[in-house]
């Protein structure tokens, strides 16, 4: 007979394979917003918020049970502890991807093809894409071998947002009209290159539960 809390640990690794789903459904349903100044998906984007907070909400829950339950030890430990993490940051990507169809709204047409290509806005959500099927196949496997790509993945990112107020310091010079625009596909570069840290940080707590080593604060070797 399978032990009680290898159920519970299989239903809340359902249930986080679930909220990561969902969030990656809202980052690629934002870039397509964006992209295509599409008001109605914006709107969607932010009603499904709510499922969002709500799974999340659970999976936190899932997990205070089993602490409090079973007192799980070693790998079993490490992994509720990770859980609880992985959730956090999986529901901070969410309100990212709500943040960035406010500025759809707000602007409430479509954004320059050249801006867009300008801040490399549809590389930034390719990237954040990959990396968030990398961690969702982390998840799923329970396999630590492929998401130390995630961390140049992110390098990526932040070049892209390094560049950015140089590029808009430039463009304004001879585009002063397009300030305004410019200052909201910034904003929207932070938002994906901060996607991309919590990413990062998924990743670091399925090596962390795997393999039982900590990342953070250190450089991956050959990065």
């Amino acid at each position: 007979m399978t032990p009680q809390i290898e159920i519970e640990l299989t239903n809340l690794r359902s249930s986080l394979i679930e909220l990561s789903n969902m969030v990656l459904m809202q980052i690629d349903k934002a870039g397509n917003a964006l992209n295509n100044a599409d008001i109605e998906l914006a709107n969607e984007v932010m009603r499904y918020e709510k499922r969002i907070n709500g799974l999340e909400v659970n999976v936190e829950k899932a997990c205070e049970n089993i602490l409090a339950l079973y007192n799980p030890v070693a790998h079993d430990l490490r992994y509720v502890l990770s859980t609880l993490k992985i959730n956090l940051n999986l529901e901070r990507i969410g309100d990212y991807a709500r943040s960035i169809t406010k500025i759809v709204k707000v602007k409430g047409e479509a954004f320059k093809p050249a801006l867009i290509e300008m801040f490399e806005i549809n590389k930034m959500f390719q990237t954040t894409h990959m990396m968030m099927l990398t961690v969702l196949e982390g998840i799923e496997t329970e396999q630590s071998t492929q998401l130390k790509g995630i961390f140049m993945q992110d390098d990526i990112l932040n070049d892209i947002q390094d560049q950015s107020p140089q590029r808009i310091t430039e463009h304004t010079r001879e585009h002063p009209e397009d300030l305004g625009d410019c200052l909201n596909l910034y904003i929207t570069v932070r938002k994906l290159e901060r996607v991309g840290d919590h990413l990062k940080n998924i990743a670091e707590e399925i090596i962390f539960y795997k393999e039982a080593k900590i990342l953070r604060h250190k450089k991956i070797k050959n990065k």
